[in-house]
């Protein structure tokens, strides 16, 4: 495996994957790390709920609902209620072609994720990989990480244009006229 990449995104997540998918698409080399080896639930507690615009974003990047069925509900409706005054039934609006929102079991949904990005060209995945520290250039930018495999000897992987650690589901991406030109002073400090 090669020790040099366009980027290193830490966090194999909706996010980490998500972007990593989007830049893969773009033709860059693409390694993603995760201090987790899947199936594993996230270590900070998040909404199991996935409404029809990430639906759709995951869409654009090839992971469709049948890869992720298995860790689903579909909901198409809800009671809001407070005992003894008022309840009131909501029925999920159509957005995106979709009159529905999914409930989901984050460790199945994640690891149908994680296998999903193994299979897009330009992605490579390292999970139960620890980060411990990041290689700085001499003028200081962040060019790389240092970290190990569970067990594992330490490890420096560098990236040509930038190390990233999302923190969140990307939108669509707008790039200016070079998608490198966007990515350049990405970087962790």
């Amino acid at each position: 495996m090669s020790s040099t990449f366009d980027v290193v995104v830490i966090g194999g997540r909706p996010a980490g994957a998500s972007l990593a998918a989007r830049l893969a698409a773009s033709n860059l080399s693409v390694l993603v790390v995760d201090k987790a080896q899947f199936p594993a639930p996230p270590e900070v507690p998040s909404c199991p709920i996935m409404y029809s615009t990430a639906i759709e974003l995951f869409d654009e990047i090839g992971f469709v609902e049948a890869k992720y069925a298995h860790a689903a509900t579909k909901i198409r409706q809800g009671i809001v209620a407070f005992e003894g005054y008022f309840a009131a039934t909501l029925r999920v609006p159509e957005t995106f072609g979709r009159d529905y929102f999914y409930g989901f079991n984050r460790e199945l949904f994640d690891s149908a994720l994680w296998e999903h990005l193994r299979t897009i060209p330009n992605v490579t995945c390292r999970d139960a990989f620890t980060v411990t520290g990041v290689s700085r250039a001499e003028d200081g930018r962040v060019v790389g990480i240092v970290g190990a495999h569970r067990g594992g000897a330490p490890e420096q992987l560098m990236a040509r244009l930038g190390v990233i650690r999302p923190l969140t589901l990307l939108p669509r991406p707008t790039w200016p006229s070079s998608p490198c030109s966007a990515l350049s002073p990405v970087t962790v400090r």
